[in-house]
């Protein structure tokens, strides 16, 4: 699936005294507005803002990717390229900025076999949500999770949709005179009357409506986020600082705007042309539009101001706070609670190193014994001598984990018919006596011989020496909290849960997220000494016992 062009479609809903902030931004000229018209367009795929022909913005004429279209009729496509080739055309809702997964969109596109799909995010459909479901009766009856962004099919809307793709060939049939209606209901009846098929579909994804003051100032924080560094000033032209201003973070001040003195901008701020900042004031995490003057010591804290009547009607103390939560993450980034350290500690540099020194050594060490050890494998059981199986490391990033093999080739499609015979709880599987092992499996695995390979994934980063036990994403998908704390490391050979579990029944998963979780709260290198020096001695006692 290809998105030849995509068509952002302002509408006047609006009226521009109430609140209009896309409209007033656009039409202010200013960097600010530069930003918004810059922000709206995906940077994949050819973008082109379409505007109700009243508003005749004059300082965006001479933009070749700038159109007007009137609400009664259409938008002159002409002879646009797009409408030639073979693919989709998009026609956005310009008031809403939404983020989703494209690609699963793509597959969603293809399976439908219709020539117009209009689709809606829906926030809930999102990775790592959970719901409650009641019964009748309101008491609980279970737990909706989900680990993976979803779609489903549903009623074609009434209302103007995110967004709506029409396929390249009903794109011509669409088109009277080179007209095709921009106004959703107008659409509709084309399609109708044309023959075309319609679907509804809704998505995982996440959405931002530029017509409230809070997702605005979260659009800007993005935009900075993505294409400014957090310690960047940009001005414009006749921009004048006093020297004892203060400027923070990322700050895009416009042409010929004026900060006195003892003046902070906390950022990210983005200020107007002509704008004036008297002495002493405050500003933080807000947008001013043009002509906006903050009178001396004047205070305002997550804020959109157009123009400066505004600053009258909000506030009488010269102090606004809005409600506005900029750190709530907008984009298809997953919203993990991954534990971080800092670069030059430990856990964030230093861990590394001596993962790096100590699987070098020992894999030299191993080395004689590892021809030994795969000749004995072929001669007591079919099969290769390595087993790779996949696994998450260190946030969520599937690795090939390696061992020697110490089962029968086709254990895993075994382990389901023996699953009512596991004796732990959770999602691990063990049974003693296991009849997939291989007799000199069994050896190899009370002397953890079989875990050598794993040096291997140590080297190349994969795996540490010590760290939480390496699992599959089934067994992480079961606690999502758990999951991403015990995912803010790399798996290890050993850990704190090897060391110290009890094996007492019932408890063994309990034990497993405890152990787990507190390795990660207390990392250090003196709890990773002291868990080696277990290791060994738990390993020598075994060996021994073999024998």
């Amino acid at each position: 699936m290809a998105v030849v062009t995509e068509y952002i479609i302002l509408n006047d809903e609006l009226p521009q005294a109430d609140c209009g902030y896309v409209r007033s931004l656009l039409e202010s000229g200013s960097v600010v507005g530069e930003i918004l018209r810059v922000g709206l367009r995906r940077q994949d795929v050819s973008c082109y803002l379409l505007l109700p022909r009243g508003w005749d913005l004059e300082n965006i004429d001479d933009d070749s990717r700038v159109g007007y279209y009137s609400a009664d009729g259409g938008f002159d496509f002409g002879k646009a390229g797009s409408a030639n080739s073979e693919g989709w055309i998009c026609l956005s809702d310009g008031r809403y900025v939404v983020d989703m997964d494209y690609e699963k969109l793509a597959g969603v596109l293809d399976r439908l076999d219709v020539d117009v799909v209009c689709v809606n995010v829906a926030p809930e459909l999102a990775a790592y949500h959970e719901k409650i479901r009641l019964d009748s009766q309101g008491d609980v009856a279970g737990f909706r999770r989900l680990y993976t962004d979803e779609s489903r099919r549903c009623a074609v809307p009434n209302k103007q949709p995110h967004r709506t793709y029409i396929k390249s060939t009903a794109w011509r049939q669409l088109a009277e005179d080179r007209i095709i209606p921009v106004e959703y209901t107008l659409l509709q009846r084309r399609c109708g009357e044309s023959g075309l098929s319609m679907a509804g579909v809704e998505m995982a994804g996440a959405i931002l409506d530029l017509e409230s003051e809070k997702d605005l100032l979260r659009f800007y924080q993005c935009y900075l986020k993505k294409h400014i560094s957090s310690q960047t000033v940009v001005t414009g032209e006749g921009v004048q600082i006093a020297d004892s201003a203060r400027l923070f973070g990322a700050v895009i001040l416009g042409s010929n705007v004026v900060v006195e003195k003892n003046v902070i901008l906390s950022g990210p701020v983005m200020v107007g042309d002509n704008c004036h900042i008297g002495a002493g004031a405050v500003v933080c995490s807000a947008v001013l539009g043009t002509d906006v003057d903050v009178p001396a010591g004047g205070q305002i804290s997550r804020r959109v101001i157009l123009k400066h009547d505004d600053i009258d009607r909000i506030s009488q103390s010269h102090f606004f706070h809005g409600n506005a939560d900029l750190n709530i993450r907008f984009g298809h980034e997953e919203a993990h609670r991954y534990r971080c350290w800092a670069r030059f500690s430990y856990g964030g540099i230093f861990k590394r190193f001596a993962d790096i020194v100590f699987a070098s050594v020992f894999l030299l060490l191993m080395l004689p014994l590892l021809p030994i050890v795969a000749i004995l494998i072929k001669l007591d059981s079919r099969g290769p001598v390595f087993f790779r199986h996949k696994r998450q490391g260190r946030h969520a990033c599937d690795f090939g984990c390696v061992k020697l093999r110490t089962m029968m080739v086709g254990a895993d499609d075994i382990q389901a018919r023996l699953r009512k015979k596991n004796e732990v709880d959770g999602p691990q599987f063990k049974i003693d006596n296991d009849p997939r092992i291989s007799r000199l499996g069994d050896f190899l695995r009370e002397t953890c011989i079989d875990e050598i390979p794993q040096f291997y994934n140590v080297l190349v980063g994969q795996m540490s020496v010590v760290g939480p036990r390496p699992s599959p994403e089934q067994e992480n998908s079961l606690c999502a909290q758990w999951r991403d704390g015990r995912l803010s490391v790399r798996p290890g050979i050993t850990g704190l849960w090897q060391v110290c579990r009890t094996r007492e029944a019932g408890q063994d998963f309990q034990e497993w997220i405890t152990h787990d979780l507190k390795y990660v709260r207390n990392l250090s290198w003196q709890l990773d000494l002291w868990i080696c020096w277990r290791t060994f001695v738990q390993l020598v006692t075994k060996f021994l016992q073999q024998f």
